[in-house]
């Protein structure tokens, strides 16, 4: 049978891969391989649980701090095992460290790579690292499955060498597969400890990026938004961002705060009650900003730029390109009733399906 090699490592890319990996597991033997970038439970093992993802064949159990060190080891151990498998074709998903630098050790062995999330764009001069991890994915990938119209245009400027495709998200084909699990009595009791979940009665808030989370004036700037807000409040924080919120001067007024709640962070089904239940998202995770305008949610980016540009439209997500504490609690504050959420610009729910086949057609034709 032939064989596919499928990389993934953080919470975003299991959430592509869950249905990827049970269409490409139809057609071909799929090895995958988890590149341990997130190896905390409630940051990848759950979501394999959630999913219904299969137990991964190699974990690379990447720990390393510094880009480098951890690009260089998963392209290093990603090698050795291409060279033992000998894969037909290998899948890559999004922009991560993992992304590249599994990209990277295929191409030089002259392996076919599909590139899953292919062609967003912030145009930032790549002051982002998932900016220029995904531009060089996309120069050296075979198949380029673009998950909006907009993507595909990118890719289409730029010249890529591979094959582009307007595949649809496949975000939003787990999205379509699990929402209604999101709702369920099962999930919603999970959240009886959680006095500000009430429906449409809070603000979900998740913060990650280094520029919000390493900069103690940013992330102080956020804290007193929140507190200056008034808005219930629900934070599902990592605990590396509870440790650089305890040395800003608001830490102790934001943890006797009443109306915010930090909690652990959550599961991929945790999470999508969480904003299904919220009034509004605030975030700077350009995967949490796509699942608000799955959820048809208003949004608030608290980063410079985007790479969904598409969520702009229509009044549905607020990026804060010139950020301060007034900024960030004018947008939270900001009515948002007239947001058009109706334009299916990530489409129908079945990309996995679509980009299983023309790997499949692809392959057929070497």
């Amino acid at each position: 049978m032939i064989k596919i090699v499928t990389v993934a490592g953080n919470r975003p890319q299991f959430i592509k891969l869950a249905p990827v990996s049970a269409e490409i597991r139809k057609k071909f033997k799929e090895v995958l391989i988890h590149s341990g970038q997130h190896y905390d439970y409630n940051m990848s093992d759950i979501f394999f649980n959630e999913l219904g993802i299969c137990r991964p064949d190699y974990n690379l159990s990447v720990n390393e701090k510094s880009h480098g060190a951890q690009t260089a080891k998963i392209l290093l151990e990603t090698e050795k095992i291409l060279l033992k498998e000998k894969p037909a074709l290998i899948i890559v998903f999004g922009d991560t460290n993992t992304t590249v630098a599994a990209a990277l050790a295929a191409v030089k062995l002259h392996i076919p790579i599909a590139h899953i999330e292919a062609g967003p764009r912030m145009y930032d001069e790549c002051e982002s690292p998932e900016e220029a991890n995904r531009i060089m994915t996309d120069h050296i990938s075979h198949l380029l499955f673009a998950p909006s119209a907009m993507c595909a245009h990118n890719l289409k400027k730029e010249s890529v060498f591979g094959r582009i495709y307007f595949s649809g998200d496949t975000m939003y084909d787990t999205f379509v597969k699990m929402k209604k699990k999101f709702l369920s009595p099962e999930t919603l009791a999970k959240f009886d400890g959680v006095k500000n979940f009430c429906p449409g009665g809070y603000i979900l808030l998740t913060l990650h990026r280094p520029l919000n989370v390493d900069n103690a004036e940013r992330l102080e700037e956020i804290i007193k938004a929140l507190l200056e807000c008034g808005e219930k409040i629900i934070f599902p924080a990592h605990p590396r961002t509870r440790e650089m919120m305890k040395r800003c001067a608001s830490y102790s007024k934001l943890i006797k705060n009443s109306g915010i709640q930090i909690i652990e962070p959550q599961g991929y089904i945790e999470l999508g009650a969480l904003q299904a239940q919220s009034k509004k998202i605030v975030t700077d995770s350009g995967g949490v900003a796509k699942e608000a305008y799955f959820n048809k949610k208003p949004c608030v980016t608290v980063y410079p730029v985007t790479p969904w540009p598409e969520t702009l439209s229509g009044g549905c997500n607020i990026v804060l390109k010139k950020f301060s504490a007034a900024a960030l609690v004018s947008a939270i504050l900001q009515k948002n009733s007239a947001a058009d959420f109706s334009k299916k610009y990530f489409g129908g729910g079945k990309s996995a399906a679509y980009i299983a086949d023309k790997i499949e057609k692809f392959i057929a034709a070497r």
